[in-house]
This record gives C-alpha cells, sequence and structure tokens, in this order.
C-alpha cells in the first residue's frame, strides 16, 4: 500500500464483466450428436449473479457468434465518477493498481496442453503499462450490457430445486 501511495482500505469499487448469453462456450454442438450443450450453467450463474446484493455492478460480454474467454483481473482506484453501474469504462483518471492474467483452471488440460498460469503485475502511476491496460479494459467493455438489461435465463426447475445446495458451496 505504502509503495503504490495508496490510503489503506483501497477506495475501489468493483465491476464484474463475464460471459452473457450470447456469449458463452457452454452452447450445444451441432457437429455432435444429440449434444445438448452445458446452457444451464450461465443460466444458473446469471439467476445466483442477479440474487447477489451488488449486481447492479455486473456487466454481460454481450457479442453475438462470439465466446467471451477474458481471463483477467484488473485491479483499479475508482473515483466518484463515473459511476459503476452507469458505466465499466475506465477513463484516464483511474488508476490501475495491479493486474492478474491468467486462469485460475488447473485441471487436467491446463497442466498437459494449455500451459495456464497467472501472472500478477503491480503497476505504479509511472508504469508505461497502465495506459494498455485500462485500453485493453474499455475495449472488453465496448460489448458490455448491464446485466439488469439482459432478461433473465429460464432455469429448470430440478435446478431451482437445486439452488439453495448449490449456493452452500460459492
Amino acid at each position: 500500500s505504502a509503495y503504490l501511495n495508496v490510503p489503506y482500505p483501497l477506495p475501489v469499487s468493483h465491476v464484474l464483466l463475464t460471459a452473457g448469453p450470447l456469449s458463452h462456450g457452454f452452447k450445444p454442438n451441432p457437429k455432435k450428436v444429440g449434444n445438448k450443450g452445458k446452457a444451464w450453467i450461465p443460466a444458473l450463474f446469471d439467476v445466483l449473479s442477479r440474487n447477489h446484493n451488488n449486481s447492479n455492478n455486473l456487466w454481460y460480454y454481450q457479442r453475438e457468434h462470439w465466446t467471451f474467454h477474458a481471463k483477467g483481473l484488473w485491479i483499479s482506484e475508482r473515483s466518484s465518477t463515473p459511476d459503476a453501474t452507469t458505466t465499466p469504462f475506465l477513463s484516464s483518471n483511474h488508476r490501475l493498481l495491479a493486474v492478474a492474467h491468467g486462469s485460475g483452471n488447473y485441471g487436467y488440460r491446463s497442466r498437459a496442453r494449455d500451459m495456464e498460469s497467472n501472472l500478477i503485475l503491480i503497476l505504479p502511476d509511472s508504469s508505461p503499462l497502465q495506459p494498455r491496460f485500462r485500453n485493453e479494459w474499455n475495449s472488453l467493455c465496448h460489448f458490455a450490457v448491464p446485466a439488469r438489461h439482459v432478461p433473465p435465463q429460464n432455469v429448470s426447475v430440478w435446478l431451482r430445486l437445486m439452488l439453495p445446495l448449490i449456493r452452500r458451496f460459492l
């Protein structure tokens, strides 16, 4: 905290950008006979996230025929304007404190094929990476829609019955 010259606790607000109903990777594969996909996963996430207290800060990446694969964490000091419920964009006034890129998926595929890992960069004010990472975030946000503007996803009855059990693990 002293290194970054930031008061503690940090005056940060959170914005969550995730795959929306149009851009998730769980759609059925038409090439596989009988494949129904896992469309229930984003629907379940939608139900759980809308029940969260701060769901106003939830944004969906909505880009038709695109799958959202961004994996990372942009930690910034947010000024009082603009409000995260109005726009997720970071202006030049927003100071990035740290950026984490990579994936927390450490299963077989990540170990044996994808070589996924995490990289955490602490960004001092003078870092030339500040505008680059801010631009990267903003380019993702061009396709961001507030979750509250997206119709709720339909969840099957059996999944609704499982919600109390599923919530215990989150």
